[in-house]
């Protein structure tokens, strides 16, 4: 309720934005599908079919120095087969940036509800009919370059999730203050390396868990050839997870390499990761993900994409059941038609897993099949929207 009512002052603003030079660009998406296993259930596979209905937009401001954005969005979800998952869900996003000649701040913040269906299967597998994710987020970033080839980058962030009613099937909040500071030198015009330092804590009272992690990360970036881009970082993390009878210390090795080539008339990119990252069990897991994407035009209105994602979730926790981890994969080919300048019709077919490696393993699997309609028109003058 609280993100409807954020939702609608947004919608007051881009009234009131008429006096200043804003720019409005509003969007929509409307999705139906038929999945097998929608929750990737290891107990029963129901079919059904579902609608998505999404609106939203972006309020714009840009001057020679400053950036402002206001983003609204209400999604509309509707099951045939099982009526207990459908929702309501909407955010509010904010950002704004401030440029200076030797420096750079940046600041945003997000409130979101979302349904546990679109947040928890990658990370817990915990999909419950009847619950929701409320996320509360604030970043600010400052970049200040006090040399030519130097730049010295500093960010923190604030994130904090509940799960109205969740404690009753494992999700439980939890507060995530984190930092870091990190120097970046431009060796050549196609070169570049970096080193950061970054801290971060998670805590999450009804599971009376603590985690703290400390950790230090080298990192270069180079242009292999005009079209293709390569990342790569190396680093560790001391990890100290508590609560009030037991605590562990873990030392984890980070890394993070990226490869994207752009095409003629498309492009690849190949993610390999490993990182620390918070989840609904109220603990800071170990994740390694994994990803290949590759998109192509096939013609002035055919686009044709295909993705292979995997993700493993390692749920450290202090008690005995530390070693067990939960993964989650899925692969999709799509086939874009655009017409009419500003939309498009996306047709996918699909399919994903979820393992949970534990005392007693489980796997599951599905396959779904998708259409899309997406209508995204340029930015206008907030004052050339309204109606006569």
């Amino acid at each position: 309720m609280n993100t409807l009512l954020l939702i609608l002052f947004a919608l007051a603003v881009c009234t009131a934005a008429r006096a200043a030079d804003w720019s409005w660009q509003p969007g929509f998406d409307w999705r139906v599908d038929h999945q097998s296993n929608r929750l990737l259930s290891t107990a029963q596979a129901d079919a059904g079919q579902a609608t998505w209905l999404s609106f939203g937009g972006a309020i714009q401001r840009a001057t020679t120095d400053t950036e402002l954005s206001l983003s609204p969005r209400l999604t509309v979800q509707r099951f045939s087969e099982q009526r207990d998952l459908d929702s309501e869900d909407g955010s509010l996003a904010l950002a704004g940036k401030w440029l200076r000649e030797y420096s750079q701040f940046a600041a945003s913040a997000l409130v979101s509800r979302d349904s546990t269906l679109a947040t928890e299967l990658a990370e817990t597998g915990i999909v419950d009919l009847n619950t929701r994710r409320d996320l509360r987020t604030a970043t600010a970033s400052w970049t200040w370059s006090f040399a030519p080839t130097t730049q010295l980058d500093t960010q923190f962030g604030y994130t904090d999730v509940e799960y109205p009613d969740g404690r009753r099937v494992g999700l439980v909040g939890y507060r995530y203050p984190n930092g870091s500071l990190g120097l970046t030198r431009q060796l050549s015009d196609y070169t570049s390396v970096s080193l950061t330092a970054y801290g971060s804590r998670v805590e999450a009272p009804a599971a009376l868990t603590i985690s703290r992690s400390l950790g230090l990360q080298i990192g270069m970036a180079r242009a292999l050839s005009p079209d293709m881009q390569l990342q790569l970082s190396v680093g560790f993390s001391d990890t100290q997870r508590s609560n009030p009878f037991a605590s562990r210390s873990d030392r984890s090795q980070l890394w993070n390499a990226q490869l994207t080539r752009k095409l003629q008339s498309g492009q690849w990119s190949f993610v390999l990761e490993r990182s620390l990252a918070p989840n609904g069990l109220g603990v800071l897991a170990s994740r390694d993900e994994a990803s290949i994407d590759f998109a192509r035009m096939l013609s002035a209105n055919f686009t044709g994409s295909l993705s292979v994602h995997g993700i493993r979730n390692a749920e450290r926790s202090v008690g005995p059941f530390s070693g067990e981890d939960y993964r989650y994969g899925y692969a999709e080919a799509a086939l874009s038609r655009s017409f009419l300048r500003d939309w498009a019709l996306r047709a996918s077919l699909g399919g994903s897993e979820a393992q949970h490696r534990s005392i007693a393993d489980t796997s599951a699997h599905g396959w779904y099949a998708a259409l899309a309609l997406h209508w995204a028109p340029a930015a206008r003058p907030v004052a050339a929207w309204e109606l006569p």
